[in-house]
């Protein structure tokens, strides 16, 4: 229960502080009461996901879940740090661009390369980790490397 309630508030204060403040501009002279109402919105998000899942899908257990969460948790922001961290050609375009194909791969490759004839069962056998990984890696290159040209055109 602690991780969460601490995660719906990590959540909701990133909403509230890095988007709609920061990306939408937006300045509310409550942010504590909005905050409070991304929190109960989340939370009962989650409530319904949860449940929807376990009446069609109750085969699925909690580790699965978690697997998956993970999953996706480092295939969007494991390629961001490591090409920020260790190269100085990384731009916002290209974090921007890895971390959103880091986020849709792993639903790609976990339930749609699974269905394909052929190759599916490669991607059975191997986690939507990897190959999720190595894409958001891949696409966060090319797109700040055409941005940096971009910009260094006269």
């Amino acid at each position: 229960m602690s991780t969460i309630d601490s995660l719906l508030v990590v959540a909701s204060s990133a909403i509230v502080r890095d988007f709609d403040q920061q990306v939408l501009k937006n300045h509310r002279k409550d942010h504590a009461r909005y905050s409070r109402k991304v929190t109960l919105v989340m939370a009962i998000a989650a409530l319904a996901i949860a449940l929807t899942i376990s009446v069609l899908s109750p085969t699925r257990t909690i580790f699965w879940f978690l697997i998956f969460g993970w999953s996706g948790i480092a295939a969007t922001f494991c390629p961001m740090m490591i090409l920020s961290l260790f190269w100085k050609g990384y731009n916002e375009r290209g974090a921007i661009a890895s971390m959103i194909t880091g986020f849709l791969c792993v639903p790609l490759f976990k339930f749609g390369a699974t269905s394909l004839p052929g190759l599916g069962i490669y991607f059975t056998q191997v986690a939507e980790l990897m190959p999720s990984f190595f894409l958001s890696l891949l696409v966060g290159t090319v797109i700040s490397k055409l941005s940096n040209r971009k910009s260094k055109v006269p």
